[in-house]
């Protein structure tokens, strides 16, 4: 497989994260190939945030009302085993109840329902994506070392203490101290020499000093730079040329896959691009749209010359990249000039459906007809290499709770959490439907499933009884106090 190529593109490249592991196994298995540090995505934001602050946070991950969230794209990092964040709303089809109607039950409001259920433990940093002028914003090849460098120190003190508990044996401890205290001094050196550096340049000096030659390493800036896209991309050339039928294609692939992403508003010219551009000495990006024969983003306009991008003019604005929305960029990295597999970790990309949507749509309607690489999945099968494993190791709390299991080996861990999973599969699945609920919940509060029948049928009995209807109200009240408590001890 030595003529085996791939190209791959990730933000927070820093050893906590998977591009490593993810590389190295690809080197391993004879793939050679690119790997992007992402240098053009939108660095973080924050809610309620504008234009203009310049302070930055450590924050863990979370929702709030209406499925909103902060983004930390720069800088991020999972405590081991931890939670992953929850839109609220997504339990509705699970407790039969909507989520205003859940915070009344539990007598709360929904913005405490998302402040105490929704937090992760995935931590990033966060802050205002908004560069001067809120149509253009920060991009991670936009964030100094002086800027991130702090959190991330910070960052990695807080998983060393995190692993440090996970894993109780001296050996182990030592093995992570002599680790973290390495990848800390690496970082420290890198920030010290050179504060003014992009985090970006941190991250490509990280991964040659761990992977060495294993692979070829880029920032995406430059594998999607202006003049190689204006030349050879047939998505760009696409869109330019038939706007109307690519716009068509594009958000009808969106709709058949449900993938939450947001549809073209074709009527204004939307193009599924950014236009990112050194503006005022900012790496920074903008929406792009055609309208009337030109390409708009932000404030700046560019006259389209026969159809075609006017690259020198665009140059001259400090246009730097023209890379397409995430749909988009999972097809252009296998078109185009150097064509290649892209790589991605087994569960990564939650767009491949609408892309491979898309570019079917764009087969069958003739818009399409260049062959397209295919798309590599890394599995690390992290859970089956533990089992033969005797290492310990300490579960976090909720885990613990759900499994039964505080500590253990790692071969009895890997076996509790495959059938906690498994389990767990079953149990939403049968909450789906009324009496699955009802079985659910008489299985693990019978007590209190013993008390609410009594008292159902003593309300029952007095409310047929015309003089003695209001003791049926009382009644009643005590029965929502019990559906209160049991759905309290649920979400415990």
């Amino acid at each position: 497989m030595s003529d085996s190529t791939y190209v791959s593109i990730d933000q927070n490249c820093h050893p906590l994260w998977d591009t490593i592991p993810k590389l190295a196994a690809l080197a391993r298995h004879g793939w050679q190939g690119v790997h992007c540090v992402e240098d053009i995505d939108v660095a973080f934001s924050r809610q309620g945030a504008r234009p203009g602050e310049s302070g930055l946070a450590l924050l863990t991950e979370r929702y709030y009302r209406g499925g909103h969230s902060d983004w930390g794209a720069a800088l991020f990092a999972h405590d081991f085993l931890g939670r992953l964040p929850v839109d609220i709303r997504v339990l509705e089809p699970y407790t039969g109840r909507t989520t205003a109607a859940l915070a009344r039950l539990l007598e709360t409001t929904i913005d405490a329902l998302y402040e105490r259920w929704s937090p992760s433990d995935n931590w990033q940093l966060v802050g205002s994506s908004y560069a001067d002028d809120p149509r253009w914003h920060r991009l991670i090849g936009d964030v100094s070392l002086a800027e991130a460098g702090p959190h991330l120190m910070t960052l990695f003190r807080h998983a060393r203490e995190d692993l440090l508990e996970r894993f109780p044996e001296a050996a182990v401890q030592a093995r992570l101290g002599s680790w973290f205290d390495a990848q800390e001094s690496f970082a420290a050196g890198r920030i010290a020499a050179a504060p003014s550096a992009p985090l970006s340049e941190l991250y490509r000096s990280w991964l040659q000093d761990a992977l060495g030659g294993a692979c070829r390493l880029a920032l995406t800036s430059e594998r999607f730079g202006l003049a190689r896209l204006a030349g050879g991309d047939p998505l760009l050339r696409l869109f330019l040329e038939r706007y109307d039928d690519a716009g068509a294609a594009y958000n009808q692939a969106l709709r058949e896959s449900g993938v939450g992403m947001s549809p073209l508003r074709l009527s204004e010219g939307e193009l599924p691009f950014f236009v990112t551009c050194r503006r005022d000495g900012r790496l920074v990006r903008a929406a792009a749209a055609l309208q009337d024969g030109a390409l708009v983003a932000g404030d700046r306009r560019w006259a389209l010359a026969g159809g075609a991008l006017p690259v020198e003019a665009m140059e001259r604005d400090g246009v730097v990249a023209l890379a397409g929305k995430a749909l988009l960029l999972v097809l252009q990295a296998r078109l185009g000039a150097e064509p290649a597999a892209l790589a991605l970790p087994h569960q990564g990309s939650l767009y491949m459906p609408a892309a491979h949507a898309f570019e079917r749509l764009l087969r069958a309607g003739g818009l399409l007809t260049a062959p397209v690489q295919p798309v590599l999945r890394v599995r690390f099968r992290f859970f089956e290499h533990w089992r033969g494993l005797a290492t310990r190791v300490r579960l976090p709390p909720y885990l613990a709770h759900s499994l039964g299991l505080a500590e253990g080996s790692a071969d009895s861990v890997a076996e509790a959490i495959s059938a906690g999973i498994a389990a767990a599969r079953r149990d939403l699945e049968s909450l789906r439907q009324p009496a699955g609920r009802e079985a659910f919940w008489r299985e693990r509060t019978g007590a209190l499933a013993a008390e609410r029948d009594g008292l159902e049928g003593e309300r029952r009995r007095l409310a047929a009884d015309p003089q003695r209807r209001a003791e049926a109200s009382l009644l009643w009240q005590r029965i929502k106090d019990i559906d209160r408590r049991q759905a309290e001890e649920q979400a415990e």
